[in-house]
């Protein structure tokens, strides 16, 4: 993504005490986090520095054809830094990582199947690591005077009811950053539970603490529906069709990993404004002596940003049909899709509207990710 020409680009910051803004990023190795990798090397805060819990995984990420290409060219950003963060869960987990550090963004958090089935309780598995890691970067931060924002990765599970959000049952109200959930358990179906309860039980401990130690940083939890698009991060079709994507891939192949019978809420959102709305929200920081209450204390509020657009599946076959013709009569793709939605009524208006960008359509998000899984094919294939 190119800032210069990109609409909400957000100015570049003239305040700080050091001479460039630096910003530490977690969770860089994942569909979202290595996508805002590569949006902050081309924005107005190209000065990365990426906490990896495996010192091994900085050459492999060094070696991505997006990031090395990037790095390559002839406007090359500074290429990322790296900081050992073993585990985001101990005490003082960032406390060396976060030195000299103006903005951050938390991304990491344990995924649905991160582990293996039965191997840890909820609770252990994405729980605790959800709101201990978050509270770690928020005490890091407040002990780091040079931090002006923080901005952490929610999710839309944090706002919207589980059966809701679940299509387990429909509902005619509008959802956004105005509502947020307060129960998060005790019993899950599965991991996609689970980890909902996780971003739920984040969220609260992450405004409890806002509100009892009021931070001269901004605080910004960023709230994505289904998230959908092109992953730089993967290198062949099968770690394409993981995740998400395999929503979106599973109908434009005829295969519904659900089955005929799921229906799939109807909000989704492109990976690329997820790590957009991202790094523009490091412009909406505070400082402490303009805009607290003079004495260096903030708000104790945490702003909310809702990110989504509509999410039509049973359109995709007639997507795939117009725009692939080629691929189908070639069996790499299909137009017997029957993933079924479900209409949810999820605002992200406030998004577009304060950070200054348009969504892309699930459209455009679909045709972006069959251009990258078609050519992973056929590259597999040759």
């Amino acid at each position: 993504m190119s800032y210069p020409n990109a609409p909400g680009t957000p100015p570049t910051p003239t305040s700080l005490s050091s001479p460039s803004p630096l910003v530490l990023l977690t969770g860089a190795t994942g569909f979202i986090g290595f996508e805002t990798l590569l949006t902050l090397l081309t924005s107005p805060y190209p000065n990365v520095r990426l906490a990896v819990r495996d010192p091994a995984k900085a050459s492999t990420l060094l070696t991505n054809p997006a990031l090395s290409a990037l790095l390559s060219s002839p406007s090359s950003p500074l290429a990322p830094t790296f900081a050992h963060v073993p585990s985001i869960t101990a005490p003082g987990a960032y406390s060396s990582a976060i030195k000299d550090v103006t903005h951050v963004i938390h991304i990491a958090s344990p995924l649905p199947m991160s582990n293996p089935a039965g191997h840890l309780t909820a609770q252990e598995s994405y729980i605790a690591p959800a709101v201990r890691g978050a509270l770690e970067i928020l005490e890091a931060a407040h002990a780091t005077p040079t931090v002006k924002s923080v901005v952490i990765t929610s999710s839309v599970t944090a706002l919207i009811p589980s059966d809701t959000w679940r299509a387990r049952e429909t509902s005619q109200e509008r959802f956004g950053p105005w509502r947020r959930n307060e129960n998060w358990g005790p019993e899950y179906e599965d991991e996609a539970e689970a980890y909902g309860a996780s971003k739920t039980a984040q969220q609260v401990a992450v405004e409890e603490w806002v509100e009892a130690h009021r931070p001269a940083f901004e605080v910004v939890t960023v709230h994505p529906s289904w998230v959908f698009g092109r992953a730089e991060i993967c290198s062949t079709s099968e770690e394409l069709g993981k995740g998400t994507n395999k929503f979106l891939l599973g109908a434009a192949t005829g295969v519904s990993p659900f089955g005929e019978w799921r229906r799939l809420s109807g909000a989704c959102v492109s990976v690329g404004d997820v790590a957009r709305a991202h790094v523009l929200a490091l412009g909406l920081g505070r400082d402490g002596e303009e805009e607290g209450n003079g004495n260096g204390k903030g708000s104790g509020k945490v702003r909310r940003f809702a990110l989504s657009t509509e999410a039509r599946f049973e359109d995709i076959p007639g997507i795939v049909g117009r725009e692939f013709p080629d691929e189908v009569r070639e069996g790499l793709l299909s137009v017997e899709g029957k993933q079924r939605s479900s209409p949810l009524k999820y605002d992200g208006s406030e998004a577009e509207k304060m950070l200054g960008f348009r969504y892309e359509t699930m459209e455009e998000m679909l045709k972006g990710l069959l251009a990258q899984y078609v050519g992973l094919k056929k590259k597999e294939s040759a």
